[in-house]
């Protein structure tokens, strides 16, 4: 079973709400062109909570139209929110409030403590929540297959910062849908095999589209986390200890 999704992402003027314009028609484009799950960049809207039910109304309509789920991110004001919606073909929107903030970056945020969560193998995080295992494989054990992750990067950690959340689609069984901002945009299988990729560009933003097979779900890792690190590092301990008590016994022998 394959899921054809889209990766975009639109950089936000600071401070200026509803200023992205048209944010139904990128959405609609990528939906014309067979895209079935969708996801733009950590922060690519802004808004405020009373005028937000205004700034999704169109890409709502959008994924009533095509039939695509939409996930996209929301830089919420009074008060600040860094947050995700994944918006369904029936209309149905689910918030996700990121739980792993930068420091001193996002300070002004409040951090999020609600799985990603969003129900028929899919799941969303937004950016830095993927460089947390433990995170992602509580949400993995629900049974995620394909994950969708609005993120946002610095430039120069734009390969590493995606293989890391890429590494934890193959840790837990899923495939991986990342759209981020001043980075790469990526889609790789539960594998880890990248099949789409492309960079952002100061030209405008990139609308890339691929289909993306979805992973098996829950792995051994999935089901057993760090225990096997734990064991090996309790294990090296009791050599260790074994070897430090043998060599005394020696010493004491020959004395």
């Amino acid at each position: 079973m394959h899921a054809r999704s889209q990766f975009q992402y639109r950089r936000r003027r600071p401070h200026d709400p509803l200023r992205t314009p048209s944010p139904g028609k990128a959405r609609r484009r990528a939906a014309d062109q067979g895209a079935r799950f969708i996801v733009a960049s950590e922060g690519g809207l802004v808004s405020t909570p009373r005028l937000l039910p205004a700034v999704l109304a169109p890409i709502v309509a959008v994924s009533k139209q095509t039939g695509a789920q939409v996930i996209i991110g929301v830089n919420e004001t009074n008060p600040a929110g860094d947050l995700a919606f994944s918006i369904e073909p029936d209309g149905a929107v689910q918030r996700y409030a990121k739980r792993h903030l930068v420091p001193v970056l996002e300070d002004r945020f409040r951090p999020g403590h609600g799985s990603g969560w969003i129900g028929h193998g899919r799941a969303m995080e937004i950016c830095k929540d993927m460089d947390f295992p433990t995170t992602i494989l509580r949400d993995a054990a629900k049974g995620v297959r394909l994950m969708g992750v609005p993120a946002g990067d610095f430039g120069r950690d734009a390969w590493i910062h995606g293989r890391m959340a890429i590494m934890g689609g193959v840790e837990d069984g899923f495939a991986l849908v990342r759209a981020a901002s001043n980075g790469l945009v990526t889609v790789s299988d539960a594998q880890g095999r990248v099949i789409a990729s492309k960079m952002d560009s100061p030209a405008g933003p990139p609308l890339v589209i691929a289909d993306v097979p979805l992973g098996p779900g829950p792995t051994f890792y999935t089901m057993i986390g760090d225990a096997f690190d734990w064991a090996c590092a309790v294990f090296a301990c009791w050599v260790g200890g074994l070897l430090i008590l043998s060599r005394k016994s020696r010493r004491r022998t020959k004395a």
